[in-house]
């Protein structure tokens, strides 16, 4: 999932994000490289001759003798460097950098060594006795902070080897401090545990990342935050304590949602976001996302299928009664409540009928149509359709935006008007609201008055074949219907907003634009498209959605 997406695009990442901004974004760099890249360079380090060189000045002079023939300068270094150096750890360094990038590697090494090398540094420690007493700890060491090495070169990663040098820095920098660790015997050979857990003081959440890091490492390695317009921040320690604290409170929970239940529904870093509590209110109580998962799956609902709803309908107030009462009594809201953000704001507005809606209207994307387009009569348009289908949809779209048939659908028995326009045209709106007139033509079950159908409805107001097709039960085409609704760019914003304090006003101006040329269905695909595509983008989109 969100774990393939940075794997694949690992290299834009890092060319985007971190240019200019390589100390802010250096813990989560270090932590993602960690993660993706250890097997990759990890056996590097580990092939015969370099975890166990015994004879360090042999190494040494070798190295130099070699490397003379072509760049006498870089021997000179090397020699002049080497006095005084811990000689195991400089000639593990030059085995590495050989069997790595060839004399290329000996070279840059050369050049490092004047200022001090944090290559060296590393393998100073692992062949320090005191922290690999043989050379299985020490290949253990090596391997464990292997990732790290490829930075101080890598071409792809940093075009300035400066900046992988502040890096790696950084992570020697951690591997010291976390010497000092009660943990070291276990951070020294997991560099991922290092980077997470510096800056993480409190011994119990340090005990539980640690007893859970097969899991839990992988997710804090993905999470990243986000700014105020959605731009993905790095996380800081208070971030990665946070998830851990979340993580901890809520177990086993969140580490069943974190597993998922195989490939296809592993919910990783995004899933473990949802239990925390994301400032918003209802009656000025702040929502509590883990507890509500937690109520909810106490009481039978699947966790993975709570959390999803939750995360595609960040807007949605939520509750754990709502959701119990959801999953139980309407089964096919909630399971298209998984990937439309819409669904449940339809469901919180005509709950009778929502249902029946979804199930046949659904993929057509009734949501959006009643909440753009039926603004304050969404339950009376709802009855409507669900009473008159087609006809409904057809009425609606094409005058539920004029004020009198607005009046007329807030009227009692309103749900008869779109069938009331149908048979009386543009000229019906002069007698629409009027609720006499309304009665002669349908009954209080919105039934046609008197012995006429609708196979002999005097067509005024639709094209015949819609009313023909609605009368011998034949769905009618999206373009038979004139669902001409919004441009994309105003129906991403239409999903993004409705349910938000300021949804009303958006997707009202979002309806009145002029260039509503496009289906509504591009509202509900692209909101669906958002989701699959992207579900860390999704969920930045719908909270943070630009006003019009």
């Amino acid at each position: 999932m969100f774990f393939g997406f940075l794997k694949n695009g690992v290299k834009g990442l890092f060319h985007g994000f971190f240019s200019g901004e390589i100390l802010r974004w250096a813990p989560f760099l270090i932590a993602l490289l960690l993660l993706l890249t250890w097997g990759v360079h990890s056996f590097r380090v580990l092939s015969p001759g370099l975890a166990d060189s015994s004879d360090g000045r042999k190494v040494i002079e070798e190295m130099i003798a070699k490397i003379a023939k072509t760049d006498p300068q870089a021997a000179e270094q090397i020699r002049a460097a080497s006095q005084g150096k811990k000689e195991k750890g400089l000639a593990v360094a030059l085995l590495y950098q050989k069997k790595v990038k060839g004399d290329r590697g000996i070279v840059e090494l050369a050049d490092q060594l004047a200022t001090g090398s944090p290559l060296l540094e590393l393998f100073d420690l692992a062949t320090d006795s005191t922290i690999c007493p043989d050379p299985d700890s020490r290949r253990e060491f090596i391997a464990a902070h292997g990732s790290i090495l490829a930075l101080t070169g890598s071409e792809e990663i940093f075009a300035d080897r400066v900046q992988a040098q502040v890096v790696v820095r950084q992570h020697m920098a951690r591997i010291e401090r976390a010497k000092n660790s009660p943990d070291w015997p276990i951070l020294k050979y997991d560099a991922l545990a290092v980077a997470i857990l510096d800056g993480i003081e409190d011994p119990l959440l340090r005990s539980y990342y640690l007893d859970n890091r097969e899991w839990l490492g992988e997710a804090l390695a993905e999470f990243r935050g986000k700014n105020k317009d959605g731009e993905p921040i790095p996380p800081t320690p208070q971030d990665w304590g946070a998830l851990i604290a979340v993580a901890k409170k809520y177990h086993p929970l969140t580490r069943d949602v974190v597993r998922g239940d195989g490939a296809d529904q592993v919910a990783g870093s995004e899933g473990l976001a949802m239990f925390l509590d994301h400032g918003d209110t209802i009656n000025g109580d702040i929502i509590k996302n883990g507890d509500i998962i937690k109520s909810c799956t106490d009481k039978g609902l699947p966790a993975l299928e709570t959390v999803a709803v939750l995360f595609a309908n960040p807007a949605w107030p939520a509750t754990s009664e709502k959701l119990v009462e959801i999953f139980q009594n309407r089964k096919t809201v909630w399971a298209a409540a998984m990937t439309s953000p819409l669904v449940l704001n339809l469901d919180e507005k005509a709950p009778k009928y929502s249902e029946k809606l979804i199930s046949k209207f659904g993929h057509d994307g009734i949501a959006t149509l009643v909440l753009n387009v039926c603004q304050g009569f969404e339950e009376p348009a709802a009855q409507s359709i669900d009473k008159y289908g087609d006809l409904a949809i057809y009425s609606l779209k094409k005058y539920g935006e004029i004020r009198q048939f607005q009046t007329a659908m807030k009227m009692p028995g309103g749900f008869r008007a779109p069938a009331y326009m149908v048979i009386k045209g543009n000229a019906g709106l002069i007698t629409v609201n009027n609720q006499f007139a309304v009665d002669q033509e349908f009954n209080a079950n919105g039934d046609p008055q008197g012995k006429w159908g609708w196979k002999d409805v005097p067509i005024v107001g639709a094209p015949i074949h819609v009313v023909r097709n609605f009368a011998n039960d034949v769905p009618n085409e999206w373009g038979d219907l004139g669902w001409a609704a919004l441009d994309i760019a105003d129906g991403v914003l239409l999903v993004a907003t409705i349910g938000t304090t300021a949804g009303g006003t958006a997707a009202k101006q979002a309806a009145k634009q002029a260039a509503k040329k496009i289906a509504i269905e591009g509202a509900e695909a692209a909101a669906k498209a958002s989701i699959k595509g992207s579900r860390a983008g999704a969920l930045i989109a719908y909270k943070n959605a630009p006003q019009l």
